[in-house]
């Protein structure tokens, strides 16, 4: 096994777990995941910025990103380093990718959208729409969610126009036909707001969509084990630009 250093707090470990998942592989030190870790590598991509561990990163307060739900090891770190802010949808600092505000049109140049999209209502792609609304021209969106080997993106609650989450948990939802439907076993993830899974996505598909929605360029994350950055199945992490005029 192989020595790397975390990206985020910099903290070095000996050895790298087998097997590595999106949510494992976790810095004992700052409780970043790998998840937490590719995105930030993905910031720094598209940031145009050698890879390193995030206190050997030079501060730019030039540099304007915004979060949407950010783990703690990114939002606690990042605004060291750049203008940075991490917003909620339901509290204080909010945005909502659906409804963006005069005053963030065009405010970011980059915008972090980590396991977010999944729980965006459908159709997803207003979410996507969110995101390019928001960007400065030229700049970019980190995206990240979970994917499958599925050429398609598998909607749990297809054509949904309404739905309550029960007090069991359950979700009883009625479609755009007016057919009224019953899930016993909705997937939520964990931390605040909803976070009701509607959809896990197909990696070709949403990198179909980002493009139709206007963004002109769409990268996948390259692994950087040497960064915690480790080689996975599926890391469903995406750079996507807008283009650098603003006919988008």
């Amino acid at each position: 096994m192989n020595s790397w250093s975390c990206i985020l707090c910099g903290a070095s470990h000996d050895d790298t777990p087998e097997p590595v998942s999106r949510e494992g592989a976790v810095c004992g030190v700052c409780d970043s995941t790998w998840r937490t870790r590719a995105v930030t590598l993905a910031v720094m991509t598209g940031l145009g910025i050698d890879p390193a561990p995030l206190s050997e990163i030079s501060t730019d307060w030039s540099r304007v990103g915004v979060g949407f739900d950010d783990h703690p090891s990114i939002f606690s770190r990042f605004p060291a380093r750049w203008d940075f802010v991490n917003t909620r949808l339901h509290r204080f600092p909010q945005l909502d990718l659906l409804s963006p505000t005069d005053t963030t049109v065009g405010a970011f140049e980059f915008a972090l959208c980590s396991d977010v999209l999944e729980h965006v209502q459908p159709p997803y792609r207003r979410g996507l729409e969110g995101l390019l609304t928001i960007l400065k021209p030229g700049g970019f969106a980190v995206i990240s969610v979970p994917v499958s080997g599925n050429p398609e993106t598998i909607e749990h609650y297809p054509g949904l126009k309404r739905f309550e989450i029960l007090e069991s948990r359950a979700v009883e939802w009625t479609d755009e036909m007016g057919t009224r439907h019953h899930q016993s076993h909705p997937v939520f993830h964990g931390g605040d707001g909803l976070t009701l899974e509607f959809r896990i996505f197909s990696a070709s598909e949403i990198v179909a969509t980002l493009v139709e929605v206007g963004f002109e360029s769409v990268l996948e994350l390259f692994p950087r084990p040497d960064l915690g950055v480790f080689q996975i199945a599926s890391p469903g992490v995406f750079v996507a630009r807008k283009p650098a005029t603003n006919a988008a």
